[in-house]
């Protein structure tokens, strides 16, 4: 899990399951530029829903009305932290890390550039593996 908060203000964005940076990069990108931001690996704890504990609000169906606003699959719920995710959150020991494009700039077409460099370089090193004999 990521704790991912904005570089210059310190303020919480939110916690995130993602397989690597990249999948990180992306979640954040759908609310914000993640240039903006810092991340710190979370190796364990969670979080747990205050009483009353909340049922998963259903969403709304977009074809009846589509002026329904829908405040997420849990409104109105409290969480507390259990005792691991209160020391991972409060420990000095994070380590803080911008993401790998954030010095680039443009975001998301750095990352896009940055794949396809890598993609044709894969594609020269297997060309190269296997010659072609004539």
């Amino acid at each position: 899990m990521f704790l991912v908060r904005d570089r210059e203000s310190k303020r919480y964005l939110g916690i995130f399951a993602a397989t690597d940076s990249a999948d990180l990069w992306d979640m954040v990108d759908e609310h914000d530029d993640p240039a903006d931001y810092e991340w710190a690996e979370i190796e364990l704890g969670g979080f747990i829903f205050e009483n009353p504990r909340p049922l998963l609000d259903p969403t709304p169906d977009d074809e009846v009305d589509p002026t329904i606003e829908w405040d997420g699959p849990f409104p109105n719920a409290k969480l507390m932290t259990n005792e691991m995710m209160h020391r991972e959150l409060y420990s000095d020991d994070l380590e803080w890390t911008r993401f790998d494009f954030a010095d680039v700039g443009d975001g998301l077409i750095a990352r896009i550039k940055e794949r396809l460099r890598r993609e044709e370089e894969a594609q020269s090193g297997a060309s190269n593996d296997n010659p072609t004999w004539q």
